[in-house]
């Protein structure tokens, strides 16, 4: 005799709940056990349904405040971090169906998971390809990509590294050599809260702007130069911004670099630096665009 369940469970956290629908399926191989009930065995599980809410703490002063024992969409915390950070928007989006899988059995597949993940808001579809949708990190979704591991920094600490931070940015801009500038350096998050001296770590975001357009060839020639391997067909402006952003943060792990302006995520920000020869580099740096600057 076959015997089939719908199982229904439930977990939640600080930011997030959500519950699967399992259906199992049961087949009897005995009538009794010595103790007088039946004994069953399961030979089917499968989740047939999901239902999540959205993280609602997803950014909290312009980051996002994870525990380890949170969930979002269904993932668990450290699951989620690692996982968007593949689809991270410096990166420029990849194709899940193309790679191997990303998240490990238990977590389900990576299309059921970045389905959940656009439903709450922390990726978006941006185009299709012949190997299947391109998925890329909305600004709340990178918060969560961006977010790090790290124990508490001081705030004299933090302040010595902010101030070091900027030093390094206009060593950067100094060198006519870089392909980019860093027009401005925008700190937020903890930092700015004058309360709290224990502080997660430096949330520093990036305005960066070309300083010269490059041709296939002159990238291929720059990445050369950099030392950095450039893949024929690959945007390189990925690349760019990670190596003006790996610059400025040093070997640092308590400085968390973006290129999202804080100001979209509707939080407290400061200026810390600013390149004011911006108006000597020719107009298309003057303006942001969809690559680059705010």
């Amino acid at each position: 005799m076959t015997l089939e369940l719908a199982v229904t469970t439930a977990r939640s956290s600080r930011h997030s709940r959500y519950s699967s629908t399992f259906r199992v399926r049961f087949v009897w191989i005995s009538s009794t056990t010595a103790n007088g009930f039946m004994s069953a065995a399961v030979v089917s599980l499968s989740r047939v349904t999901y239902q999540g809410e959205v993280f609602q703490a997803a950014c909290h002063d312009g980051r996002v405040e994870l525990h380890k024992t949170d969930f979002v969409s269904g993932l668990p915390a450290e699951a989620v971090v690692r996982f968007l950070r593949y689809f991270s928007r410096e990166g420029g989006g990849i194709v899940a169906s193309h790679k191997p899988a990303l998240l490990a059995d238990e977590f389900g597949s990576d299309e059921d998971a970045l389905v959940r993940l656009a439903a709450d808001g922390y990726v978006e579809h941006i185009e299709d390809t012949q190997w299947g949708p391109m998925w890329q990190t909305t600004v709340a979704g990178n918060a969560i990509a961006n977010h790090r591991w790290t124990k508490p920094v001081m705030r004299k600490t933090a302040e010595r590294l902010l101030i070091e931070a900027t030093q390094r940015a206009a060593l950067f801009n100094d060198d006519s050599s870089r392909a980019m500038v860093i027009a401005r350096l925008r700190v937020f998050g903890s930092y700015l809260d004058p309360a709290r001296d224990g502080l997660g770590d430096v949330d520093l975001a990036f305005d960066l702007r070309e300083r010269r357009q490059l041709s296939r060839s002159e990238a291929i020639a720059y990445a050369s130069e950099a030392r950095v391997l450039y893949i024929d067909g690959f945007d390189h402006h990925a690349w760019l911004r990670a190596e003006a952003m790996r610059f400025v943060k040093g070997r640092s792990r308590a400085i968390s670099p973006t290129p999202e302006n804080p100001a979209e995520l509707g939080s407290k920000w400061s200026d810390v630096y600013t390149f004011h020869d911006l108006n000597q580099l020719p107009a298309f740096a003057h303006q942001g665009d969809k690559d680059f600057g705010w």
